[in-house]
């Protein structure tokens, strides 16, 4: 499964470009798994609006959520806390 990284500040590996290399290898479906911790601006309207904005009308993307909406890491931050 390919697979890339982009960056969403920076002019160093842009979300945009890590996107044209996927669309290069024929990825028509991109799954953005932002490394983020609460749902913010960053991945509530940046993330969506640019992959929507640099991908083919052909692309199609979805979202995950950030890393503290997992239970995963709500647990460990909770043990954390204590």
């Amino acid at each position: 499964m390919p697979s890339t990284y982009g960056f969403l500040e920076g002019g160093h590996a842009t979300l945009e470009s890590g996107a044209e290399r996927l669309v290069a290898q024929g990825v028509t479906h991109i799954l953005a798994l932002p490394l983020l911790l609460f749902p913010a601006t960053h991945a509530l309207e940046d993330l969506p609006t640019r992959l929507k904005d640099c991908l083919p009308s052909t692309g199609t993307y979805e979202v995950a959520t950030t890393l503290a909406t997992t239970k995963a890491i709500y647990h460990g931050l909770a043990e954390k806390i204590k």
